[in-house]
Formats: structure tokens, C-alpha cells, sequence
């Protein structure tokens, strides 16, 4: 195993349970993850996953839609929405130039 140099910068889409378990790495390895960006529509989820990544209020979003509005601003994208949900975050993320965590179902 090799360090990386920097960490991986990233969007979380969705900050229920999965999401949290990723957020959860990236607190405990900054040096490899560092979370900065969150989709969430359930604001008490979204408030609480943006206090503990210190997401700046610019890359806070209710719905993924609303990230791939803006120009690319981390090296990729974790996808956590619910199942039925993988597959329009993900070509959105792909089509934006974002490296993509996704875990199944990928479509």
C-alpha cells in the first residue's frame, strides 16, 4: 500500500446510513478522502453531514440534480442514494468528468 499524495476530493450523494460510513472513512483518513460536497433532500441529515465535514454552503445540495448544475469541483462522486436511485446520479457524474463510487445496483 502507497500513500496518495493528496486526497481524494468528494461529493457524497445522499447522507443516510451508506453515505455516513463512507463520511466516516474520510474522517478517520483525511489524508486520503476529504468530503467536500453533500446532496441530501432531508435537511436534519444534511445539516448534521455538512457540520462534520465542514462543507462550505456553496456545495450543499437538496437533490444530486442540483450538483451537476455547477462546473465539476471535486475529483469524484459517491453515490448513496436509494437503490432505484443509482443510475441517473451516475451518468450525470460520468458526463461531468467525475470519477464514480457506486455500489449496486448500477442500474
Amino acid at each position: 500500500y502507497q500513500k496518495p499524495l493528496k486526497a481524494v476530493t468528494a461529493v457524497t450523494l445522499g447522507a443516510g446510513n451508506r453515505g455516513n460510513v463512507y463520511g466516516n472513512y474520510a474522517l478517520e483518513f483525511p489524508g486520503e478522502l476529504d468530503i467536500v460536497g453533500v446532496a441530501e433532500p432531508i435537511a436534519i441529515r444534511n445539516d448534521r453531514y455538512t457540520q462534520k465535514h465542514n462543507i462550505p454552503a456553496e456545495n450543499r445540495f437538496k437533490t444530486w440534480e442540483d450538483v451537476f448544475k455547477r462546473p465539476k469541483f471535486a475529483d469524484a462522486v459517491i453515490i448513496t442514494t436509494p437503490d432505484n436511485l443509482h443510475y441517473g446520479p451516475c451518468m450525470a457524474a460520468l458526463k461531468a468528468g467525475y470519477d464514480v463510487l457506486l455500489e449496486k445496483p448500477i442500474a
